[in-house]
């Protein structure tokens, strides 16, 4: 069975990501069936930050993979909200990055001066101005003051390359919203399913509740574009017909 959320669901209690299970189900007298659920990779024993195996439960890939699908369908027909939201993101992107730029830039000139720096103090040890001591003492504190204006910069640099990630995401997910009402309208294979689910879905986030012994899975969708949405499951050991609830 292929997953369509597949390196996009990650577990709120160690952090590992969810793989795709196949699990044996009751099934009709004589017929031996599987039903597959997203599970944390946690639970296999002595990975994680956790000692032995995450308590996280178990999401039927089935349920999922619907809730997801139906807020991008409702996305897609009623896509005047979402585009609102990622226009107004896009904006705040740039000016964030239009900010990290001068700052970066301030960095960069404050480094560059740093030989300056130096040839001054040079000089002045040059004039007898100073002597050995005094000049090695500050060009120690130079070099020690460049050093941490690179740290500062790569870490900049580093930021400015996730902030650039992020906005050609976000234009890609413009792109799909603006195509997708046509392309919803028809029918999509489990291909075109995916290639819209990886350009919508940041992260979709399972955290475990335990009450009175029982195991409630909150969901969290994190879209590229929308504030979060949160789905509830409900009780792992015995869960209701049609609730697409697991263990």
């Amino acid at each position: 069975r292929a997953y369509l959320l597949r390196g996009l669901v990650r577990c709120g209690i160690c952090g590992l990501s969810y793989c795709g299970v196949h699990y044996p189900s009751r099934g009709e007298p004589g017929q031996r069936s599987r039903k597959a659920y997203y599970v944390c990779n946690g639970k296999t024993a002595y990975r994680g930050p956790l000692q032995g195996r995450c308590p996280s439960k178990n999401v039927p890939s089935e349920w999922l993979e619907e809730t997801v699908w139906r807020d991008i369908v409702h996305f897609a027909q009623n896509p005047g909200d979402a585009l609102a939201l990622l226009d107004a993101e896009l904006v705040g992107q740039e000016e964030r990055t239009e900010e990290r730029r001068k700052e970066l830039g301030m960095l960069v000139s404050a480094r560059d001066r740093t030989d300056l720096e130096k040839d001054k103090v040079l000089g002045l040890f040059r004039k007898n101005i100073i002597d050995e001591a005094q000049l090695q003492k500050q060009l120690a504190e130079i070099d020690a003051a460049r050093l941490k204006l690179e740290e500062q910069i790569r870490a900049l640099e580093a930021e400015l390359a996730d902030q650039r990630t992020r906005a050609q995401r976000l234009a890609g997910a413009r792109h799909v919203l603006e195509d997708l009402r046509k392309r919803v309208e028809g029918k999509l294979d489990w291909e075109e399913r995916r290639e819209i689910v990886k350009a919508l879905v940041r992260e979709v986030r399972v955290d475990t509740r335990d009450h009175d012994g029982r195991k409630d899975a909150q969901v969290t969708v994190l879209y590229a574009f929308a504030p979060v949405d949160n789905r509830t499951g409900m009780d792992s050991s015995r869960p209701p017909a049609g609730t697409g609830q697991g263990s």
